[in-house]
Parts: C-alpha cells; sequence; structure tokens
C-alpha cells in the first residue's frame, strides 16, 4: 500500500477504533490557520519594514515580492497572494523601482524617509527637554480568549474550550515612562467579532476620548505620539481635490472668498 504499511494492518487499527470509540482525524485539520490578509498593525508594519531594510545585509541579494512573501509566511503566517503583498507595501510608502544597474528593487519612498527622520528628530528634542512623552495606541481582545493549549492528564479526555470567541472589546489607552496615563483607559464593545477592529473607532469617538480622557489627564507640557491611522488625521472642510464636481469646487472657493469666473473649466477652478 502506499502508506507502507499492510491492509490488514489498517482493518485492525479500525477495528480497535471502534471498539474504544476512537475518532480518526486528519493531521492537517489542526493547521494554524494563514493570513490571507495582511493586517497593517503595529507589529506587522514594524516586521515588515526591518525586513525590507535588513534583507540585502542578510540575504546579499535584493528583495523582490516573492522573496518577501516567503520570509513573511515564515515570520507572519501569511498565506496571501503577491498581489496583496504588492498592496501593503504600496501602502507603507514602498515603490518598485530601478537600482544604478537597471535592475528594480524594493525601496521606500523618500518623502516617507524624511518623515521618519523629522520625528525621530523632534523626539530626540522632546527627550532633551525632559517633556513627558506619551504614546496612544488601540487594540482589541476577545471576552472567550484562550490559550490553544494546556495542561492535563495524558490519558484523560481533551480539554475543551468554548468554540464562540465572544464579543470583541475595544481598549484605547496611552501611556509614558510613568506608566499608563491616570483615567485615560477607555474600552467598549465592538460592532462584530471579525475584520479590522480600526474599523470599530472612528474620528468622532476618538477626538472625544482625546477630549474627555487623555487631554485633561495629561502632565503639563506633554507630547502626544499616535500613529498614521485614518481617524487620527481628519481635516475639517477638506479643499477638493482634481476627482471632485465642478459644483463643489465652485461652492468652496465661494465660502472661501476667492474670487472665479462661471465659464472656468474644471481644471482651471482646481488651478
Amino acid at each position: 500500500m502506499a502508506v507502507g504499511v499492510s491492509e490488514r494492518t489498517v482493518t485492525n487499527i479500525l477495528a480497535e477504533g471502534k471498539e474504544s470509540d476512537s475518532k480518526f482525524k486528519s493531521p492537517h485539520k489542526d493547521r494554524k490557520k494563514r493570513l490571507k490578509k495582511l493586517e497593517l498593525d503595529n507589529f506587522n508594519v514594524d516586521v515588515i519594514r526591518s525586513t525590507i531594510q535588513n534583507y540585502h545585509l542578510e540575504h546579499r541579494e535584493l528583495p523582490t515580492l516573492l522573496k518577501l512573501k516567503g520570509i513573511f509566511q515564515d515570520k507572519l503566517n501569511y498565506d496571501g497572494s503577491i498581489s496583496t503583498l504588492r498592496t501593503a507595501l504600496l501602502k507603507l510608502g514602498y515603490k518598485w523601482r530601478k537600482t544604478v544597474d537597471n535592475r528594480r528593487v524594493i525601496i521606500e519612498r523618500h518623502d516617507i524617509q524624511k518623515l521618519r527622520f523629522s520625528y525621530l528628530k523632534n523626539l530626540l528634542r522632546y527627550r532633551q527637554e525632559n517633556r513627558c512623552i506619551v504614546y496612544t495606541d488601540e487594540s482589541y481582545i476577545l471576552t472567550n480568549h484562550v490559550q490553544n493549549k494546556g495542561w492535563g492528564n495524558k490519558d484523560g479526555p481533551p480539554l475543551k474550550r468554548n468554540l464562540s470567541k465572544g464579543q470583541r472589546i475595544i481598549i484605547v489607552h496611552a501611556g509614558s515612562e510613568q506608566g499608563f496615563v491616570p483615567n485615560a483607559l477607555l474600552t467598549y464593545k465592538a460592532n462584530s467579532v471579525s475584520g479590522d477592529y480600526h474599523s470599530n473607532m472612528n474620528a468622532e469617538n476618538y477626538e472625544k476620548w482625546l477630549k474627555e480622557r487623555l487631554v485633561p489627564n495629561l502632565p503639563p507640557n506633554s507630547v502626544v505620539v499616535l500613529d498614521n491611522a485614518s481617524y487620527h488625521n481628519v481635516q475639517n472642510d477638506r479643499a477638493p481635490n482634481s476627482n471632485s464636481k465642478k459644483i463643489e469646487m465652485q461652492r468652496w472657493l465661494t465660502e472661501k472668498n476667492i474670487a472665479f469666473n462661471q465659464d472656468m473649466k474644471k481644471i482651471e477652478l482646481y488651478d
């Protein structure tokens, strides 16, 4: 037989299983589920950036999507497509461009590098001024969250756990070297237990948390550090872009008392 044992041996094993009420299952069913979508949380972003930045030093070759996909399968349990990985890298500010010898390589955009340099310089200056640097972030926990394994009698029945993940609880907090900011903790029930937890936070909730929980409890002259989540970057009365309708451009210009001619084309209004 293909399994390397006789047919009689297989028959005996099946008979013993029936007598002991044992259940046979495929060894592949307990495999850890791999990520089809690359979640861009802080941990994953740090892994992606450090991997790309150190790739040439460690492997003595240029990083490509195919090579990076193999590494992220091990580090992040990622099993999505190369197209999904490309989209994630573009969101993080990377692009595919030519090297000096005309070979193409993944590098970070210069404007992203400049922003990082500026951030690090400012952070160093604030530390030299002995200012309190407070970091904020959002995360979640499931009410029925348990470990996948636990100690038990090897001859006893298998350990059981609740099949339901339970309610997803969103956690928002801030802290510094001195510890968490007093009275700044915010927890609330999410709308769903699946998908990206960032979708359960919006600009209105975040601004309310800032005004009511964080700012009143900050030490004087503090510096608040936050990531680039969409609800952290909301513009009021945003100027129209090139894709806006002509009537929207005219309305915005009128509200700002900016003169224009009614017969102007859309491209002229935008310019």
